[in-house]
């Protein structure tokens, strides 16, 4: 049964800006503008809040039962193509660090779309300065060289 749900690839995006819309209930669906886009809400329903929750109680566990490792097993987060001068290295931390859904470091206005494929975890983040995306993949059980 694990190898079956090792096969299933789970996406998950977490976004600084609210993306809550507004919800036609009697027709179940998003109501749209004249060209067919959802309508903003005029304020935030909590849409960060959910998709924190979906990474904590999800996404988040389902990576750390599929490699069987804890929390406090250390890895390495090779990364390229940050910031504007498109930075490439690596940097060691723990599994827990990574809990907040923003692996410690994320402040400003960003998009972080993370995928665990298998075992494999990755991520690519767009911001303001990363506007083709920063990619970012998760490496357990390895030392910084």
């Amino acid at each position: 049964m694990s190898d079956i749900v090792e096969l299933i690839k789970i996406e998950l995006t977490l976004d600084s800006d609210c993306v809550c819309v507004k919800y036609d209930h009697e027709n179940d669906c998003d109501l749209l503008d004249e060209k067919g886009n959802p309508i903003p809400e005029d304020s935030c329903l909590g849409c960060w809040e959910d998709a924190l929750e979906e990474w904590k109680n999800y996404v988040y566990p389902e990576w750390i039962a599929r490699n069987k490792i804890t929390d406090r097993t250390k890895l390495v987060i090779e990364y390229s193509n940050v910031t504007w001068r498109n930075g490439s290295g690596a940097f060691q931390c723990q599994v827990r660090d990574l809990e907040d859904g923003r692996f410690g470091f994320l402040k400003g206005d960003f998009r972080i779309t993370y995928t665990l494929e298998g075992k494999d975890l990755t991520a690519r983040r767009s911001s303001h300065d990363e506007p083709t995306g920063a990619y970012f993949k998760f490496v357990v059980g390895r030392s910084k060289k």
